[in-house]
Protein backbone atom coordinates (compact mmCIF):
# COMPACT_ATOMS: atom_id res chain seq x y z
CA UNK A 1 0.00 0.00 0.00
CA UNK A 2 1.22 3.58 -0.58
CA UNK A 3 2.56 5.36 2.02
CA UNK A 4 0.80 9.34 2.23
CA UNK A 5 3.08 11.69 3.10
CA UNK A 6 3.44 12.74 7.03
CA UNK A 7 4.53 16.09 5.42
CA UNK A 8 0.22 16.66 4.84
CA UNK A 9 -0.84 18.07 6.50
CA UNK A 10 1.17 19.45 8.65
CA UNK A 11 -1.10 19.01 11.84
CA UNK A 12 -1.34 15.13 11.46
CA UNK A 13 0.15 12.76 14.45
CA UNK A 14 3.44 11.59 14.23
CA UNK A 15 6.79 12.52 15.35
CA UNK A 16 7.81 14.00 12.41
CA UNK A 17 4.33 16.07 12.14
CA UNK A 18 6.01 19.43 11.94
CA UNK A 19 7.04 18.79 8.66
CA UNK A 20 5.41 20.94 5.94
CA UNK A 21 6.76 21.93 2.48
CA UNK A 22 8.88 24.45 2.96
CA UNK A 23 10.85 22.87 5.84
CA UNK A 24 10.56 19.35 3.43
CA UNK A 25 12.51 20.53 0.82
CA UNK A 26 14.97 22.93 2.70
CA UNK A 27 15.62 19.22 4.51
CA UNK A 28 16.00 17.82 1.14
CA UNK A 29 18.36 20.62 -0.85
CA UNK A 30 20.56 20.69 2.46
CA UNK A 31 21.15 16.51 2.68
CA UNK A 32 24.12 15.36 0.14
CA UNK A 33 22.25 13.78 -3.15
CA UNK A 34 23.06 9.76 -2.07
CA UNK A 35 21.42 10.72 1.12
CA UNK A 36 18.23 12.01 -0.02
CA UNK A 37 16.51 8.89 -0.75
CA UNK A 38 16.82 8.00 2.94
CA UNK A 39 16.12 11.18 4.12
CA UNK A 40 12.76 11.59 2.14
CA UNK A 41 11.97 8.00 3.62
CA UNK A 42 12.54 9.65 6.68
CA UNK A 43 10.02 12.89 6.23
CA UNK A 44 7.46 10.30 5.00
CA UNK A 45 7.35 8.21 7.66
CA UNK A 46 8.45 4.65 8.91
CA UNK A 47 6.46 1.66 7.00
CA UNK A 48 6.32 -1.88 7.39
CA UNK A 49 9.45 -3.48 8.38
CA UNK A 50 10.90 -6.91 6.93
CA UNK A 51 11.65 -9.95 8.72
CA UNK A 52 14.85 -8.50 9.63
CA UNK A 53 13.80 -4.94 10.80
CA UNK A 54 14.50 -2.73 8.39
CA UNK A 55 12.40 -0.15 7.04
CA UNK A 56 10.99 -1.70 3.16
CA UNK A 57 8.26 0.58 2.59
CA UNK A 58 9.80 1.88 -0.30
CA UNK A 59 10.45 -1.43 -1.50
CA UNK A 60 6.97 -2.48 -0.83
CA UNK A 61 5.16 0.66 -2.39
CA UNK A 62 7.34 0.67 -5.50
CA UNK A 63 6.89 -3.06 -6.28
CA UNK A 64 2.79 -3.27 -4.71
CA UNK A 65 2.43 -0.16 -8.06
CA UNK A 66 4.09 -2.15 -10.38
CA UNK A 67 2.38 -4.97 -9.78
CA UNK A 68 -0.92 -3.42 -10.34
CA UNK A 69 -0.12 -1.42 -13.16
CA UNK A 70 1.10 -4.45 -14.80
CA UNK A 71 -2.01 -6.87 -13.80
CA UNK A 72 -4.94 -3.91 -13.89
CA UNK A 73 -4.09 -0.84 -15.46
CA UNK A 74 -1.41 -2.12 -18.45
CA UNK A 75 -4.47 -2.71 -21.11
CA UNK A 76 -5.33 1.05 -20.69
CA UNK A 77 -2.02 2.09 -21.90
CA UNK A 78 -0.39 2.78 -24.95
CA UNK A 79 2.92 4.32 -25.62
CA UNK A 80 1.88 7.81 -27.33
CA UNK A 81 -0.38 8.24 -24.26
CA UNK A 82 -0.49 11.30 -21.94
CA UNK A 83 -1.31 10.32 -18.58
CA UNK A 84 -2.25 11.90 -15.08
CA UNK A 85 -2.14 10.50 -11.65
CA UNK A 86 -4.21 12.69 -9.51
CA UNK A 87 -3.47 12.23 -5.60
CA UNK A 88 0.17 11.23 -6.62
CA UNK A 89 2.11 11.53 -3.08
CA UNK A 90 5.37 9.92 -3.16
CA UNK A 91 5.17 9.16 -6.66
CA UNK A 92 4.85 5.15 -6.78
CA UNK A 93 2.55 5.17 -9.54
CA UNK A 94 3.98 7.94 -11.89
CA UNK A 95 6.94 5.94 -11.34
CA UNK A 96 5.24 2.35 -12.30
CA UNK A 97 3.39 3.99 -15.74
CA UNK A 98 6.67 6.33 -16.32
CA UNK A 99 7.57 3.14 -19.28
CA UNK A 100 4.47 2.96 -20.46
CA UNK A 101 3.39 6.23 -21.39
CA UNK A 102 4.69 9.08 -23.39
CA UNK A 103 4.40 11.27 -20.29
CA UNK A 104 3.41 11.34 -16.85
CA UNK A 105 1.83 14.52 -14.83
CA UNK A 106 1.71 13.71 -11.63
CA UNK A 107 0.00 16.56 -9.20
CA UNK A 108 -0.74 16.31 -5.60
CA UNK A 109 -2.03 19.72 -3.01
CA UNK A 110 1.33 18.32 -0.80
CA UNK A 111 4.80 20.37 -1.85
CA UNK A 112 6.18 18.22 0.46
CA UNK A 113 5.00 15.21 -0.65
CA UNK A 114 6.09 16.13 -4.39
CA UNK A 115 9.37 17.01 -3.03
CA UNK A 116 10.14 13.50 -2.14
CA UNK A 117 8.44 11.74 -4.92
CA UNK A 118 11.32 14.11 -7.02
CA UNK A 119 13.70 12.46 -4.90
CA UNK A 120 12.33 8.92 -4.86
CA UNK A 121 11.00 7.98 -8.29
CA UNK A 122 12.33 10.39 -10.65
CA UNK A 123 12.25 9.69 -14.64
CA UNK A 124 12.81 11.90 -17.18
CA UNK A 125 8.70 11.68 -18.58
CA UNK A 126 7.32 12.69 -14.86
CA UNK A 127 6.05 16.44 -14.46
CA UNK A 128 5.62 16.57 -10.51
CA UNK A 129 3.15 19.28 -10.01
CA UNK A 130 -0.04 21.02 -7.98
CA UNK A 131 -3.12 20.56 -8.96
CA UNK A 132 -3.06 24.47 -9.52
CA UNK A 133 0.47 24.46 -11.59
CA UNK A 134 -1.35 21.79 -13.76
CA UNK A 135 -4.02 23.09 -14.66
CA UNK A 136 -3.09 26.52 -15.22
CA UNK A 137 -0.19 24.95 -17.95
CA UNK A 138 -3.36 23.97 -20.35
CA UNK A 139 -2.17 20.49 -20.55
CA UNK A 140 -4.21 17.75 -22.09
CA UNK A 141 -4.50 14.20 -20.93
CA UNK A 142 -5.49 10.93 -22.53
CA UNK A 143 -5.86 8.84 -19.29
CA UNK A 144 -6.30 9.74 -15.95
CA UNK A 145 -5.53 7.66 -12.75
CA UNK A 146 -6.87 8.41 -9.42
CA UNK A 147 -6.38 5.55 -6.76
CA UNK A 148 -6.02 6.23 -3.02
CA UNK A 149 -7.56 9.46 -3.45
CA UNK A 150 -10.95 8.90 -4.98
CA UNK A 151 -11.57 6.44 -1.67
CA UNK A 152 -10.81 9.43 0.46
CA UNK A 153 -13.49 11.79 -1.00
CA UNK A 154 -17.25 11.90 -0.03
CA UNK A 155 -19.79 12.45 -2.56
CA UNK A 156 -19.13 16.22 -2.98
CA UNK A 157 -15.42 16.30 -3.34
CA UNK A 158 -15.54 13.67 -5.51
CA UNK A 159 -17.88 14.95 -8.00
CA UNK A 160 -15.88 18.12 -7.92
CA UNK A 161 -12.68 16.78 -8.65
CA UNK A 162 -14.50 14.32 -11.17
CA UNK A 163 -15.40 17.79 -13.11
CA UNK A 164 -12.11 18.96 -13.40
CA UNK A 165 -10.26 15.18 -14.68
CA UNK A 166 -12.75 15.38 -16.93
CA UNK A 167 -11.93 18.72 -18.10
CA UNK A 168 -8.41 17.90 -19.08
CA UNK A 169 -8.98 14.77 -20.74
CA UNK A 170 -8.90 14.33 -24.59
CA UNK A 171 -12.40 12.69 -26.25
CA UNK A 172 -12.34 9.52 -26.10
CA UNK A 173 -9.87 9.64 -23.29
CA UNK A 174 -10.60 7.19 -19.81
CA UNK A 175 -10.81 7.70 -16.29
CA UNK A 176 -9.43 4.99 -14.05
CA UNK A 177 -10.36 4.99 -10.54
CA UNK A 178 -9.92 3.01 -7.34
CA UNK A 179 -13.45 2.55 -5.43
CA UNK A 180 -14.41 0.62 -2.39
CA UNK A 181 -17.42 -0.89 -3.07
CA UNK A 182 -19.80 -2.21 -0.51
CA UNK A 183 -19.93 -6.02 -1.01
CA UNK A 184 -19.24 -8.54 1.25
CA UNK A 185 -16.14 -9.96 -0.78
CA UNK A 186 -14.64 -6.07 0.04
CA UNK A 187 -13.15 -6.79 3.22
CA UNK A 188 -15.45 -4.84 5.32
CA UNK A 189 -17.21 -5.66 8.74
CA UNK A 190 -20.88 -7.22 8.05
CA UNK A 191 -21.85 -4.69 10.46
CA UNK A 192 -23.94 -2.28 9.40
CA UNK A 193 -22.73 1.23 9.15
CA UNK A 194 -23.73 5.18 8.73
CA UNK A 195 -25.21 5.67 5.31
CA UNK A 196 -25.07 8.72 3.55
CA UNK A 197 -27.62 9.63 1.07
CA UNK A 198 -27.48 7.83 -2.26
CA UNK A 199 -25.90 5.06 -0.66
CA UNK A 200 -22.64 5.82 0.59
CA UNK A 201 -21.13 5.44 4.15
CA UNK A 202 -17.33 5.54 5.50
CA UNK A 203 -16.03 2.75 6.71
CA UNK A 204 -15.91 2.73 10.16
CA UNK A 205 -19.21 3.64 11.09
CA UNK A 206 -18.83 7.50 10.26
CA UNK A 207 -21.27 9.44 7.62
CA UNK A 208 -20.93 10.69 4.64
CA UNK A 209 -21.79 13.66 2.95
CA UNK A 210 -24.05 15.20 1.24
CA UNK A 211 -26.00 15.53 4.03
CA UNK A 212 -26.74 17.74 7.56
CA UNK A 213 -23.43 17.32 9.82
CA UNK A 214 -21.64 14.51 7.36
CA UNK A 215 -18.13 14.62 6.49
CA UNK A 216 -15.19 12.35 5.18
CA UNK A 217 -12.60 11.04 8.07
CA UNK A 218 -9.00 11.02 7.21
CA UNK A 219 -6.98 7.69 8.21
CA UNK A 220 -8.51 4.09 7.78
CA UNK A 221 -11.38 5.55 7.13
CA UNK A 222 -12.89 4.84 3.24
CA UNK A 223 -15.81 6.13 1.59
CA UNK A 224 -17.79 2.92 0.40
CA UNK A 225 -20.37 3.14 -2.27
CA UNK A 226 -22.32 0.58 -4.05
CA UNK A 227 -21.99 -0.05 -7.63
CA UNK A 228 -24.69 1.56 -8.79
CA UNK A 229 -23.63 4.81 -6.43
CA UNK A 230 -20.27 4.90 -7.78
CA UNK A 231 -21.32 4.84 -11.58
CA UNK A 232 -24.03 7.42 -11.18
CA UNK A 233 -21.15 9.91 -9.82
CA UNK A 234 -19.41 9.42 -12.54
CA UNK A 235 -21.91 9.76 -15.21
CA UNK A 236 -22.95 12.97 -13.61
CA UNK A 237 -19.64 14.51 -14.00
CA UNK A 238 -20.32 13.55 -17.83
CA UNK A 239 -18.27 10.43 -18.24
CA UNK A 240 -20.20 7.53 -20.23
CA UNK A 241 -19.43 3.53 -20.86
CA UNK A 242 -18.70 3.28 -16.95
CA UNK A 243 -17.92 0.15 -15.29
CA UNK A 244 -16.59 -1.83 -12.72
CA UNK A 245 -14.12 -4.42 -12.48
CA UNK A 246 -12.58 -6.30 -10.04
CA UNK A 247 -8.55 -7.80 -9.68
CA UNK A 248 -7.07 -9.79 -7.50
CA UNK A 249 -3.65 -8.11 -6.95
CA UNK A 250 -0.76 -10.69 -5.85
CA UNK A 251 0.44 -9.78 -2.48
CA UNK A 252 3.98 -8.57 -1.65
CA UNK A 253 5.62 -9.45 0.95
CA UNK A 254 9.60 -8.50 0.75
CA UNK A 255 12.36 -8.48 -1.31
CA UNK A 256 13.54 -11.88 -0.29
CA UNK A 257 10.06 -13.29 -1.60
CA UNK A 258 10.00 -11.93 -5.29
CA UNK A 259 8.08 -15.46 -6.24
CA UNK A 260 4.98 -14.15 -4.75
CA UNK A 261 5.08 -11.45 -7.41
CA UNK A 262 4.16 -13.42 -10.15
CA UNK A 263 0.38 -14.43 -9.13
CA UNK A 264 -0.46 -17.42 -6.51
CA UNK A 265 -3.62 -16.28 -5.51
CA UNK A 266 -3.44 -14.26 -2.99
CA UNK A 267 -4.61 -10.80 -2.60
CA UNK A 268 -2.36 -7.66 -2.27
CA UNK A 269 -0.89 -6.23 0.69
CA UNK A 270 -4.16 -5.02 1.87
CA UNK A 271 -5.37 -8.54 1.77
CA UNK A 272 -8.66 -6.99 0.38
CA UNK A 273 -10.04 -6.96 -3.78
CA UNK A 274 -9.29 -3.97 -5.52
CA UNK A 275 -11.95 -2.75 -7.46
CA UNK A 276 -11.11 -0.32 -10.92
CA UNK A 277 -13.88 1.89 -11.83
CA UNK A 278 -13.29 2.37 -15.95
CA UNK A 279 -15.32 5.08 -17.78
CA UNK A 280 -14.62 7.26 -21.06
CA UNK A 281 -15.12 11.03 -21.69
CA UNK A 282 -17.37 10.59 -24.66
CA UNK A 283 -15.92 12.16 -27.95
CA UNK A 284 -17.08 15.57 -29.25
CA UNK A 285 -18.31 16.89 -25.63
CA UNK A 286 -17.45 20.14 -24.56
CA UNK A 287 -14.33 20.63 -22.36
CA UNK A 288 -16.27 22.33 -19.48
CA UNK A 289 -14.51 24.40 -16.66
CA UNK A 290 -11.57 23.03 -15.09
CA UNK A 291 -9.14 22.85 -12.21
CA UNK A 292 -11.23 24.81 -9.37
CA UNK A 293 -12.96 21.81 -8.15
CA UNK A 294 -9.85 19.40 -7.75
CA UNK A 295 -8.05 21.92 -5.90
CA UNK A 296 -10.64 22.61 -3.71
CA UNK A 297 -11.40 19.44 -3.03
CA UNK A 298 -7.48 18.73 -2.31
CA UNK A 299 -7.41 21.41 -0.11
CA UNK A 300 -10.63 20.25 1.71
CA UNK A 301 -8.52 17.21 1.94
CA UNK A 302 -6.18 18.12 4.08
CA UNK A 303 -7.32 20.41 5.87
CA UNK A 304 -9.48 18.57 7.22
CA UNK A 305 -7.24 15.13 8.04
Amino acid sequence: MEHRARVVPSGSAGARNGLGAICARALLAATPQARRPGMALWLLGPGPSGPDGRDDSAWRSRRSREVFVRDVLAPYLAPEQDLLDVGCGPGYLARAVAGRVWSVSAIDVSRGALACARVLNPALNIDYRTPRQFFESGRRVDVAVCLALAEQLDDHDLSAMLTSVRAVLRPGGHLLMQVAVDEPDDGLAAGPGARGEGGSRVRGGAPARPGPGTRRRSGPHRTVRTRARAARLVEWAGFTHVKIITAAVPQVENPESAETLEGTGRLDGDGVVRRLLVARRPLGAPAGHQGAGLEQACEERAASA
